[in-house]
């Protein structure tokens, strides 16, 4: 493709005759003039500003029928799932995470859901259930609510967990590491994870 600064009559420019073709096309809708590029004409000079004009109208056309597929896209408010509960939040939960961390130090959304289930009246039987029902990080946050909870059941419920060298996974301030299940249970134990 020639560029327009070196163009000159008698040489074909693909820019000026997509510009042509933009003008046909374009000109009833923009009230564009319609030139008519000879061999023996001046330049592009001309035909910059319907070029111009073509290509936003076609960029405009282009981002319409993009946001337009994008908007049908989107799954129907009855196609969509239905939010998942505190519960199976902290159910499902793939890492054991308490207080501040990462660096925008953050409080991350299990934990959230478990500070949300501590606030309901079913928050002793939610815990329960966690502590055998769990992932082994969600087991983990059920045995922390019964201990916050300062449940009876807790003792019984954390004493197969205390001697468990299963690695969990375990986010404290910046650093995502695995430890021996043991480990996290005694922290709780002592009342250093709150």
């Amino acid at each position: 493709m020639l560029p327009l600064d070196h163009w000159t009559p008698g040489q074909l420019n693909p820019t000026l005759i997509l510009a042509k073709i933009g003008v046909g096309l374009f000109s009833s809708v923009h009230a564009a003039p319609h030139f008519e590029v000879y061999a023996d004409s001046p330049g592009p000079e001309p035909m910059l500003g319907v070029a111009t004009r073509w290509m936003k109208s076609t960029m405009f056309l282009l981002g319409f029928v993009t946001l337009a597929h994008r908007v049908s896209a989107e799954p129907s408010p009855r196609d969509a799932k239905p939010p998942r509960t505190d519960y199976e939040t902290v159910r499902t939960a793939d890492c054991f995470s308490i207080g501040a961390t990462g660096a925008a130090a953050t409080i991350s959304p299990t934990e959230k859901s478990l500070r949300r289930i501590l606030q309901t009246p079913t928050a002793a039987e939610d815990c329960r259930k966690l502590a055998v029902a769990g992932t082994l990080a969600g087991k983990l946050y059920g045995l922390l609510g019964l201990k916050l909870l300062k449940d009876v059941t807790y003792s019984k419920t954390a004493a197969p967990y205390r001697f468990s060298r299963v690695e969990v996974m375990v986010t404290d301030a910046c650093d995502l590491s695995e430890r021996p299940t043991f480990y996290v249970v005694q922290l709780i134990d002592q009342g250093k994870i709150k």
